[in-house]
């Protein structure tokens, strides 16, 4: 039997531009039924949750303070994703460096080079949250956005790669046809 301290805390990672998933999915995978604890992050991680979640985990976030949300977990083979007790989606540092202009055809477009992951992820997620049906908007990543696509997919919107010569990746981004 693996027994994972029941607190993570990810904020050192993530503010150190290291993506905690995979820290995540090492250290939760051998738990058992049962088990329970909760990670501390800058935000509201709900792609991460949703993994947990196919993992039989069930969460709930709590916004403990500027920057801080408690993600607690139990592993009861239900994979229930609770509402945070927070209304408002945090972004947290993701606001910060994201540059949004105007295209000549009056798109937007967003530029998350520099944002250490999953920053640029949830900032597309918070877009796309916020994004019309008839919307469209261009983004431009430094890499590819693998972690996103399935995310995309359940809230029924994709992510289409715009052939370029060169680095940086842009895509667009809208509703699923």
């Amino acid at each position: 039997m693996t027994v994972t301290p029941p607190f993570l805390d990810l904020r050192p990672l993530i503010d150190a531009g290291t993506d905690p998933m995979a820290f995540v999915i090492d250290a939760l995978a051998p738990q058992e039924a049962g088990w329970s604890g909760h990670l501390d992050a800058p935000f509201d991680p709900l792609p991460l949750r949703r993994l947990l979640a196919r993992m039989d985990y069930s969460s709930t976030a709590e916004k403990i303070g500027e920057r801080h949300w408690r993600i607690h977990l139990v592993r009861d083979g239900l994979g229930r994703i609770s509402a945070s007790t927070d209304t408002e989606f945090c972004l947290g540092p993701a606001v910060i460096g994201a540059t949004v202009t105007r295209m000549q055809d009056g798109a937007a477009e967003l530029d998350l080079r520099g944002l250490a992951p999953p920053l640029p992820m949830l900032a597309i997620l918070r877009v796309a949250a916020h994004m019309k049906p008839d919307e469209t908007i261009h983004v431009v990543l430094e890499r590819e956005p693998v972690m996103l696509y399935p995310e995309l997919v359940e809230i029924g919107w994709e992510i289409i790669c715009e052939p370029t010569e060169s680095l940086p990746y842009r895509y667009r981004l809208g509703k699923a046809q």
